[in-house]
């Protein structure tokens, strides 16, 4: 017996072009669903260019257990997302990324909060880490706004990784 598509599965994710977006606006922040695959992966590629990740990519990553992926959605649109990875005592920060368009708007910085809040839930985690390239300046200045610290440097493939750490 063939199944019939639920409504979620039918649900196209919008994928605007541009986004009008302004500090106070509502933001939902939820799980990242298979809908939301094309905007992401358009978010991704804007963001990362040649470093972009692909659809397969995100989808073979978030199969494992302890990862998660999160977008931020206004007005229906998504306008930011998250992938993360959860350890025994700490969290990796393994992507943020917002729309070019609608950045600087406190999309990212309460993502972050978000996940600071679920870590201090958990009372198990005490850190949150991401490794950022040197290349990204803008996502170092962001993290070490949010009380991020950069404890070493990372040499993998020719290129120079910041660890950065946010210790509870």
């Amino acid at each position: 017996m063939a199944k019939t598509p639920s409504k979620r599965s039918k649900a196209k994710s919008k994928v605007p072009e541009i986004v009008e977006y302004r500090s106070g606006d509502p933001l939902r922040i939820r799980w990242l669903l298979p809908c939301d695959m094309a905007a992401v992966v358009r978010m991704d590629r804007l963001a990362f260019d040649h470093n972009s990740w692909v659809e397969e990519d995100f989808t073979v990553f978030l199969k494992g257990r302890t990862r998660i992926g999160l977008v931020a959605t206004a007005h229906d649109h998504v306008v930011g997302y998250m992938i993360y990875e959860w350890f025994k005592n700490r969290v990796d920060l393994i992507r943020l990324c917002v729309l070019p368009e609608v950045r600087r708007q406190t999309i990212a910085s309460q993502m972050i909060v978000l996940l600071k809040e679920k870590l201090l839930a958990s009372k198990k985690c005490q850190q949150l880490a991401a490794s950022v390239p040197d290349h990204l300046l803008a996502m170092q200045l962001f993290l070490k706004e949010q009380g991020f610290l950069a404890l070493h440097v990372i040499k993998e493939d020719g290129d120079d990784f910041y660890r950065m750490i946010y210790s509870f």
